[in-house]
């Protein structure tokens, strides 16, 4: 129960450091939260598989919009997609807040096995 209180707190005092400002008024760059950091790990582990990869290319969402934050309706979307679109807002968090070397190599290797698999 302590271990997970401590978690917990670690994840929230890590969301509420994410736009850290010097003296100065300057971003600096924090970590990423642990949590994001982890599904991140594990989609690079499930992505590393061929059968994965290609059973994403073939299922389709019947509606990518909710998803994504749509209002348009989007019909039919593969979930490869969806996941793709996903990273890219990921990224795009990360070089806005972050700036983690790693998390952007993990994002790279992802979209990677997305290209060589699906």
């Amino acid at each position: 129960a302590a271990a997970a209180a401590a978690a917990a707190a670690a994840g929230a005092a890590g969301a509420a450091g994410a736009a850290g400002t010097e003296a100065s008024g300057v971003a600096t760059p924090v970590a990423p939260p642990a949590w994001a950091t982890a599904l991140l790990l594990v989609l690079l582990s499930l992505t590393g598989d061929r059968g994965f990869c290609e059973a994403a290319s073939r299922t389709k969402l019947a509606d990518g919009g909710r998803v994504l934050g749509q209002t348009r309706l989007l019909r039919d979307v593969a979930a490869s997609s969806v996941l793709v679109a996903v990273l890219l807002r990921l990224a795009h968090w990360n070089f806005a807040t972050c700036r983690s070397a790693f998390f952007n190599r993990a994002i790279a290797g992802i979209l990677a096995n997305l290209a060589a698999h699906g």
